[in-house]
């Protein structure tokens, strides 16, 4: 579930704070693509992370050594400004001054806001190899090795700033982060701690948020709350300490808790419309809907132009399917913004939803000749809505498209598995969807839609390892619980199978088709007394249900508990007096307790209705013979 988040990557520049931030109202705004098709229609929740707000808003520090070269001083001004050519120049002139230290330190800081991360670590490299080299070179070489995602090396730069100057904040913190990203939750822990020892107020609070984010990985709950009421007490009108605490209360069930912090960070800044957005969401995953819509109507009223604002409430009016409401507010944003690409995006969905999906493959193809930056989502899109037109071959095209676009898209190689699986080219499906897999290894559909498959094929054995994996990443996901409950059924694992088939039913007391698949398994198991309790279940469900009275009879009538068996039956004539199956059953059970007039009068009822049927004929010649010997 998404926060509202300033991202901010740790740069050579001083670190804008959060709540600085919010007040400038700059949000990038991304395309989103459809949720993926699929043969069951699951939601999922996804974990949420407790320091969100501030994860990347980390910090480039103060200097580390004391530089007093005017072309350098000069160097690092213009850095902050982006006026990147006058940088250039002052790395020239160090390098004619000979200073060479500082000349490379300055490409390198230089080149890093360039994100020319090679090219950094390689001047870095060059400075650290240097006699008596600067130490703040081993602290951007860190952070270069950062996006050159060379985690470890990075620990190791940090650590030698760390030996030198220990109460460093921003290597301490940053090496934290590190840490965390490494699986050292530890000594994460001890480094934050340390950070927030050593500086106050904003800084202070922003490492007992990171502090609070290391003490949820390692499982240590109860300290995440106080971490969090620590980091408020330190900066009451934090954004960011007010959200994670918000967050946490939601994790922890506390609903109306969370809302209050939310309510909290509005109150604290009115004027602010991103903390109303955030406020809108909270109140939607309460299904609070109508205070979600005016917390969104209040973003707009502080600023009718708010990206995020005016999207947050146009997905809302799509969810509450008003969908003209959402087109006009759709069209007024295009005229004063004709080239939104994500304004024709949501067109495209819209029309999608409407079925009207010629409208919405030429909304798509706008956004394409617009904005290709996000065109996987766009292709992926394109995808669906030429599965839903049944022209899989174009649908496989533009999934494929989407994988040109971004190779590492589970999500395209799992609606393509779709589309190959509609024209019955299973194997190419399979292959498909072992590629999402191997992109997402938690990807529960692709789990299930690949255990559908192997059932189809009746390879029960992949088909169960399958749903069982789907159900070890979504351990909720009834539907594939269900199909594993039928393929160990199947393979005759009826103990295995009846126990699923419960976990179901404890999730979904009145499904149906659980209850009676279970009843079956029972019946097989021979546990009569149970099957027929199952059996009653399906009738309490379903008063009308055929097929549940017709194998209880037939358990009642092997028991010869001829009388309960009867009951059935003649409910099931009730319920449709064409029924030739229950009429002949009824016949027979009339026969077996030697009533063989009440026998022939069922029978020739039966014929009535299908003069063919073979074993009515040969009861009848019985019951004939019974009544000759009589």
């Amino acid at each position: 579930m998404t926060r509202l988040m300033l991202v901010v990557s740790k740069s050579f520049l001083p670190i804008l704070l959060v709540f600085a931030a919010l007040y400038a109202g700059l949000f990038a705004v991304h395309l989103s693509a459809l949720s993926d098709a699929e043969k069951v229609t699951v939601i999922q929740v996804g974990a949420l992370g407790l320091s969100e707000w501030a994860a990347n808003n980390l910090d480039s520090g103060q200097e580390l050594d004391a530089y007093h070269d005017p072309a350098y001083l000069k160097g690092i001004e213009r850095l902050s400004q982006d006026n990147f050519d006058e940088v250039e120049q002052q790395v020239a002139v160090l390098a004619t001054t000979g200073n060479t230290k500082l000349s490379r330190l300055l490409a390198a800081r230089l080149a890093y806001a360039q994100h020319k991360y090679a090219i950094s670590k390689t001047l870095f490299d060059e400075l650290l190899a240097m006699p008596e080299p600067p130490l703040s070179g081993y602290f951007y070489r860190a952070m270069t090795l950062e996006k050159l995602k060379q985690l470890p090396a990075a620990l190791d730069d940090y650590a030698q700033v760390l030996a030198v100057n220990p109460n460093h904040y921003a290597a301490r913190y940053n090496r934290a982060d590190v840490a965390l990203a490494l699986g050292k939750t530890a000594q994460a822990i001890a480094d934050l701690k340390q950070a927030e020892s050593i500086v106050g107020g904003e800084r202070r609070s922003k490492a007992l948020i990171k502090l609070a984010d290391a003490y949820h990985l390692a499982k240590q709950e109860s300290q995440v709350k106080t971490t969090l009421d620590a980091a408020i007490r330190y900066a009451p009108t934090s954004v960011a300490a007010r959200m994670a605490l918000a967050e946490w209360y939601e994790q922890n069930g506390q609903h109306d808790a969370a809302i209050r912090e939310y309510d909290l960070t509005r109150d604290i800044t009115p004027s602010v419309p991103s903390v109303h957005v955030e406020l809108a969401k909270a109140y939607l995953r309460h299904h609070r809907l109508q205070s979600a819509e005016q917390a969104y109507r209040n973003a707009l009223q502080l600023s009718p132009n708010y990206l995020p604002g005016q999207f947050g409430l146009i997905d809302f009016l799509i969810d509450q399917a008003r969908a003209t409401e959402a087109v006009d507010m759709l069209k007024a944003l295009l005229l004063k913004d004709p080239l939104n690409a994500r304004a024709y995006f949501k067109l495209g969905r819209i029309s999608y939803s409407l079925k009207h999906y010629d409208e919405s493959l030429a909304y798509y193809q706008k956004v394409l000749t617009l904005d290709k930056s996000e065109s996987h989502e766009v292709w992926l899109n394109m995808g669906l809505v030429y599965t839903a037109k049944l022209q899989f071959d174009n649908a496989v095209k533009s999934y494929q498209s989407a994988l040109a676009a971004r190779p590492d898209y589970p999500e395209a190689w799992y609606n393509m598995a779709l589309a190959w699986e509609d024209k019955s080219q299973l194997d190419k499906a399979i292959t498909a969807l072992q590629n999402a897999i191997k992109l997402k290894p938690d990807y529960s559909r692709a789990w299930y839609n690949l255990g559908v498959i192997h059932a189809d094929q009746n390879n029960d054995t992949a088909a169960i390892n399958a749903y069982q994996q789907a159900l070890k990443f979504e351990p909720g996901y009834y539907q594939a619980r269900l199909n594993l409950a039928v393929r160990l059924a199947k393979a005759n694992r009826l103990d295995e199978a009846i126990n699923e088939y419960q976990k179901v039913i404890s999730q979904k007391p009145r499904y149906l088709i659980a209850w009676m698949n279970m009843a079956i398994a029972l019946n097989d198991k021979n546990d009569t007394d149970a099957a027929l309790d199952a059996y009653r279940h399906v009738i309490e469900l379903e008063p009308e249900h055929i097929k549940a009275r017709e194998r209880a009879a037939s358990l009642l009538f092997k028991d010869k508990r001829y009388d309960a068996a009867a009951e059935l039956l003649l409910q099931i004539i009730e319920i449709d007096a064409s029924n030739v199956d229950g009429r002949y059953d009824l016949a027979r059970l009339y026969y077996q307790q030697g009533q063989f007039d009440a026998a022939a009068t069922m029978l020739k009822k039966v014929l009535a209705l299908d003069p063919d049927m073979k074993k009515a004929n040969l009861l009848m010649k019985r019951i004939n013979t019974k009544r000759g010997s009589l």
